[in-house]
């Protein structure tokens, strides 16, 4: 295939001047559309060129753009292709060298690298990763809160400035608060930061009318019931940390304290009565604690199922659970003892260290030994490793398991999963066995509990016979 196009046949100074600044044809071609844009290419490099020359030279030059169409179409596939099948041709470039370059400079494969790399990195996590991702947690909110008193330019401001280390300063501010807690914070105060920067033109509120037009305004477009009481929360620990002097602060106002009151009980009153998490049936937990002594099942499956039973008889939420310290766990002849870690009310720097929940040893509905079966399975090899969490990751046929944190809202969606795999339980002459191909929960009837689901149980059937209040409320507590 010929690629070679001549140049244009125009007055030699012209043609001169464009080959300087154009060295092929082929960019000489590219430089140029239209007759317009051809005339403002002649007149740019010689405006004092005579009109009847430039109108000759535009004519000659557009003459050429059309004759040579094919040709110079056949010149740019050439070059595409020569470049495209084509390594670099200069003595110190190798085959080996020229593809680390690519992997180096091409997005494609930075990202499949950085993800291989956040893999192995979770393959690798350390024991304590539960408490380094809440103290990361912690570290990021306390940051983004402290940047909303910077914008505020609160007192405190100056004060954390004059500091030798201001980072360190501003996460220490708010003390031994929660990540979660100061995650809610910020995220009921981030709307009002934007409202204020649109209507009033200004990040921090200037006296209470600021606060009760923005509360309105969410109140009138349907918020919800906690919105007014989480926003004066929010307003009055931003106000005492700032050090914003006591008679100034919009939060103790009592016009402000008021219509956070009459807000909230307006709320509550139109909104539907608070509606408990579902609780499991009897024969969700037989077919559960068979699933656990079921040894030809995977044993992910058998060990999840211990863990809800235990959810089911100590009153546990799925963030219990992963406060759960493995290595402190112990079957006796009175029973199971669950060793509970940093939670929301305990922890190294609360007042309470750590709390433990406990099963009895025989309990049981199907009569057989479910809980020792299950911590047999949580005591081997394979799942007994430093760690300050309880459950896993599973693999994806549930016969492995990964080293890898599973959050509580992945273990929730866990539990659903196996809920939708138990079987019915059968009457027999011996006791209980399971029917494998007929599901307790079909047609995603599952998706009917939620994590909460387990602590309800007991709970609710504590108040079925009898037991007061009170008594009920001792079996959250485990004292």
């Amino acid at each position: 295939m010929d690629c070679h196009v001549e140049w244009p046949a125009i007055d030699p100074g012209v043609l001169s001047h464009l080959r300087i600044l154009y060295p092929s044809p082929l960019l000489l071609d590219a430089a140029f559309d239209e007759e317009q844009d051809c005339a403002a290419l002649v007149a740019c490099g010689f405006p004092a060129m005579v009109e009847e020359l430039r109108m000759d030279t535009v004519a000659q030059l557009m003459l050429w753009k059309w004759d040579n169409e094919r040709p110079l179409k056949r010149l740019r596939s050439c070059v595409a292709t020569s470049q495209l099948f084509r390594l670099p041709t200069l003595d110190n470039v190798t085959v080996q060298g020229e593809f680390q370059r690519l992997t180096r400079t091409s997005v494609l494969c930075v990202l499949e690298m950085h993800t291989k790399r956040k893999h192995k990195k979770y393959k690798e996590d350390p024991p304590d990763i539960r408490s380094q991702r809440f103290e990361m947690l912690r570290k990021k909110y306390s940051l983004l809160l402290a940047q909303v008193m910077i914008n505020a330019e609160l007192p405190v401001v100056s004060l954390i400035n004059s500091l030798e280390d201001p980072k360190a300063s501003w996460v220490h501010l708010f003390a031994a608060r929660r990540g979660n807690t100061l995650k809610n914070r910020y995220k009921i105060w981030k709307p009002f930061e934007r409202w204020l920067e649109t209507h009033r033109s200004c990040l921090f509120p200037r006296d209470v009318r600021d606060a009760i037009d923005y509360l309105q305004h969410r109140v009138n477009e349907g918020c919800g019931k906690t919105v007014p009481e989480s926003l004066g929360t929010t307003l009055a620990m931003l106000e005492q940390l700032g050090r914003v002097v006591e008679g100034s602060r919009i939060s103790d106002d009592p016009v402000w304290k008021g219509h956070i009151k009459s807000w909230a009980a307006e709320l509550a009153s139109e909104s539907a009565p608070r509606k408990p998490a579902e609780m499991y049936t009897v024969a969700m937990v037989i077919s559960l604690e068979l699933t656990v002594v079921e040894i030809n099942l995977p044993s992910f499956q058998r060990a999840l199922a211990w863990v809800v039973l235990c959810m089911v008889w100590g009153a546990l939420r799925c963030d219990d659970v992963q406060a759960i310290l493995p290595h402190r766990s112990s079957l006796s002849n009175y029973g199971l003892r669950l060793v509970l870690g940093k939670t929301k009310t305990t922890g190294p720097d609360k007042m309470q260290k750590e709390v433990a929940a406990f099963v009895f040893r025989t309990i049981s509905i199907s009569g057989e030994d479910w809980l020792r079966a299950g911590f047999e399975i949580w005591e081997s090899d394979e799942y007994r490793y430093r760690r300050d969490y309880l459950v896993m990751e599973p693999t994806a046929d549930w016969k492995k398991i990964r080293r890898k944190f599973l959050a509580p809202a992945g273990l929730s969606s866990e539990i659903s999963k196996l809920l939708g795999m138990l079987s019915v339980p059968r009457r027999v002459a011996h006791g209980w066995e399971l029917m494998p191909h007929a599901l307790l929960l079909p047609d995603g009837l599952e998706t009917f509990f939620s994590g909460h689901s387990p602590r309800n149980f007991l709970t609710s059937i504590a108040a079925a016979i009898g037991f007061s209040r009170d008594e009920r409320a001792f079996l959250g507590l485990w004292a």
